[in-house]
């Protein structure tokens, strides 16, 4: 448990390491250890390293698979609720806020609209219909040579808000 506690203070987060790591370390640790990775997944060397995509996406499945109860499994202790929820409120803050910072630094993903290939097989699945349909569609203007850039593919909607 000590060793939790540690990382969480020297990766500079402002999150209740103690719940997380208490919660880790009497309901998790048995199996995800150095030994055992039941998954592939080691919680004694998981950090929470904000600039790291591949251990925040480690902590987001943790969170969710709590959340969701699928973890701990249904053959092990299962923790308190409010136990648990003290685990998932001390985890999903961090989380947030390393969201929010992507976000600020990187914005969202773009919204764009179909191409015309695109609209034409959705169309054929939607409705079970074979009909050629990309003819009667306007031509989709392409960007270095790619018709799915998502700066020229804005819809209306994005690049003429109404007032």
């Amino acid at each position: 448990m000590l060793r939790f506690v540690i990382f969480a203070f020297l990766c500079g987060h402002s999150f209740s390491a103690v719940p997380v790591a208490a919660f880790l370390d009497q309901h998790c640790v048995e199996c995800h250890d150095a030994d055992v990775k039941k998954g592939g997944l080691d919680l004694t060397s998981l950090t929470f390293d904000r600039l790291d995509s591949s251990t925040l996406k480690s902590w987001q499945h943790i969170f969710e698979r709590v959340r969701n109860g699928e973890m701990p499994p249904n053959k092990q202790p299962q923790p308190e609720k409010n136990e648990k929820d003290l685990f998932l409120a001390a985890l999903n803050e961090p989380l947030l806020k390393t969201d929010q910072a992507d976000i600020a630094a990187n914005g969202r993903v773009r919204s764009r609209r179909l191409t015309r290939v695109e609209y034409e097989h959705t169309l054929h699945d939607l409705l079970g219909i074979d009909i050629p349909l990309k003819t009667l569609l306007p031509e989709d203007r392409a960007s270095h040579g790619f018709e799915t850039v998502a700066a020229t593919r804005l819809t209306p909607s994005i690049t003429h808000p109404r007032c």
